[in-house]
């Protein structure tokens, strides 16, 4: 689906420089964008790189992308069983994220077993300068990101613009709703952007054609890569296909030493919601 781009996935998730990086402002997102809504569902797998205690991971993932009036809301909901030693362990994720052209209201909690790992949440706001995060779990707290930030759906659709310009790499910084290592709660992202292709379908690709009534869809393969914010060194990297009508198909969640992967099953779309 629309996957948020976060630490720890893509979402997924959801981005100065040289070499023909794009250096303009961000363009806030608005229901013009256009794109896709509906439910996603995936079976969760193994992601790349898992320890060699973990025996297995099997479960579903369902992503729901609405627009309702001005706002785009996404609810993740990941159910799992995940083996490690022989025991079994039960994986529980849910994100919950609220977008308008101005302001992102967010909540991320992942459980194991009975245990609360992860409790995240707050609301950011666009300012002059930059944005204006205020947090209400794990505990209160505010912070005041300056510069050229972008929101989760934002971030994807600058990368769908960049790609259908036929930019290769894109640079961005990003609230993700999710946590970050950066003193100002954002994250920095390299994009690199493939050739379109519109053939050549995997399975799982040409699952979705099917479900939105297309035959070959124009789309373009990307690498995004988090970036350490002191150094830019390459954190960690996932790679997805990105539609031109929005939808974000692959990427992955890493919790810590845990990867996760997805793979589709259904999608069925959705209309968007009007204003009152």
């Amino acid at each position: 689906m629309r996957r948020s781009i976060s630490r720890g996935l893509a979402a997924c998730g959801l981005l100065p420089a040289t070499c023909g990086l794009l250096l303009a402002a961000a363009e806030p997102l608005s229901a013009a964008e256009n794109f896709i809504t509906g439910t996603a569902t995936f079976e969760v797998r193994p992601g790349p790189g898992n320890p060699a205690a973990l025996n297995g991971v099997s479960g579903q993932k369902i992503e729901t992308f609405r627009l309702i009036c001005d706002r785009y809301e996404t609810t993740i909901e990941t159910t799992a069983t995940v083996t490690t030693n022989g025991q079994d362990h039960a994986l529980a994720i849910e994100q919950k994220q609220t977008e308008t052209e101005r302001s992102l209201e967010f909540m991320l909690t992942v459980r194991i077993d009975t245990n609360l790992i992860l409790s995240f949440a707050g609301h950011a706001e666009r300012t002059s300068d930059g944005l204006a995060v205020t947090l209400t779990a794990p505990s209160p707290g505010t912070l005041e990101p300056k510069g050229d930030i972008r929101l989760p759906q934002q971030s994807t659709g600058d990368v769908l613009k960049a790609a259908r310009r036929g930019d290769h790499t894109f640079d961005f910084r990003m609230i993700t709703g999710a946590p970050t290592t950066s003193k100002d709660g954002t994250d920095a992202f390299r994009a690199e952007i493939g050739d379109p292709r519109s053939d050549n379908q995997s399975d799982e690709e040409a699952l979705f054609a099917a479900k939105v009534g297309g035959g070959r869809l124009q789309r373009w393969p990307v690498k995004l890569t988090l970036l350490a914010p002191d150094t830019g060194a390459p954190v960690t990297t996932l790679y997805y296909v990105i539609y031109d009508n929005g939808f974000v198909l692959g990427g992955g969640d890493d919790l810590g030493s845990l990867h996760l992967g997805y793979e589709l099953t259904d999608f069925k779309p959705s209309p968007p919601e009007p204003c009152p």
